[in-house]
């Protein structure tokens, strides 16, 4: 079933005083229908209860600028995981919002017309994960986000994970070949080897296996 954009954040393993680190996620545009960043996010807070794991609707920048506050007032560590148009929503608001700050920002396959800012210190760590469009086949989902200004490589990013480094590695959902992959599989980017080091160094106890 869809959800509402405008009224679901949900706090799926966190209680209202901040207690532990934050991972934040941040679901794209069409997750408002598919939900996929938001099944991750379930998955993710089910492996890791040693952290506060929230999951943001498309758009809801206000929500996410009160929670990095939050966390940041208590000195406690901060990652968001943003996809999409809001992958683009997430890095402006650490750029627009000089007193926010986060350990690691991770945008997949981001998407907007006025393309990636110039990196931000109060961003800590930024990596990038994208789908490479020349080698990709025409989906619904690359064509959503072709239209809407895909970035791709985000040259001012700490790391950029390109999807020939991230395509072919087995995740739990499978394997894909490099042309089958798009702009929706938000899996395959997450899970991927290449991100996991960047991740341990903010979080190291964090557990990846799917549950």
């Amino acid at each position: 079933a869809s959800i509402s954009s405008d009224t679901l954040n949900i706090v799926l393993a966190c209680p209202h005083t901040p207690r532990q680190p934050a991972v934040i996620f941040v679901g794209g545009f069409l997750d408002t229908m598919h939900c996929k960043m938001l099944v991750l996010a379930e998955q993710y807070s089910t492996q890791n209860p040693q952290q506060d794991v929230w999951y943001v609707t498309y758009g809801s920048e206000k929500s996410l600028r009160k929670i990095i506050t939050a966390y940041n007032r208590d000195t406690k560590k901060v990652i968001i995981t943003g996809h999409s148009r809001d992958g683009d929503m997430a890095a402006y608001t650490l750029v627009n919002n000089p007193s926010l700050h986060v350990d690691l920002l991770l945008t997949l396959d981001p998407v907007s017309k006025k393309g990636a800012p110039v990196k931000t210190v109060n961003m800590g760590q930024w990596v990038n994960i994208f789908v490479d469009y020349k080698l990709s086949r025409l989906s619904k989902s690359n064509l959503l986000a072709i239209i809407g200004g895909h970035w791709e490589n985000a040259e001012r990013a700490d790391v950029n994970i390109t999807q020939q480094e991230w395509g072919e590695a087995p995740s739990n959902s499978g394997v894909k070949k490099l042309q089958d992959l798009h702009h929706a599989d938000i899996r395959w980017m997450f899970n991927c080897k290449q991100l996991r080091p960047h991740w341990l160094e903010v979080l190291p106890e964090t557990d990846f296996r799917q549950p």
